[in-house]
């Protein structure tokens, strides 16, 4: 587990969807509660249209860099090994 030390301030991002500006805002890596904050975390609160129902499955996909990666993945983790030369983490919401 990473110390205090290692923990950004924020994770730069910015979520992109089809036909819509994209979304930036400041989050924080770790949650009021000392847990990681999760990508499952921010599409629940920035997109949450795209995340899975009772039934299970989302009509959306939620990519970085070509990839789907679980929702419980920490937001430091994914932006330390996925960011972008620009230094953000890109995360796209596609139809399936």
């Amino acid at each position: 587990m990473e110390t205090s030390a290692d923990t950004f301030r924020s994770v730069p991002y910015r979520i992109h969807q089809a036909d819509k500006p994209f979304i930036q805002e400041p989050i924080k890596p770790i949650a009021g509660d000392d847990t990681p904050t999760t990508l499952g975390d921010l599409i629940q609160e920035r997109v949450p249209f795209a995340v899975p129902s009772d039934s299970g499955e989302s009509p959306y996909r939620i990519l970085i860099q070509g990839i789907e990666p679980p929702p419980t993945t920490p937001l430091q983790y994914l932006s330390k090994h996925f960011s972008h030369p620009d230094n953000f983490l890109h995360i796209a919401v596609v139809s399936r």
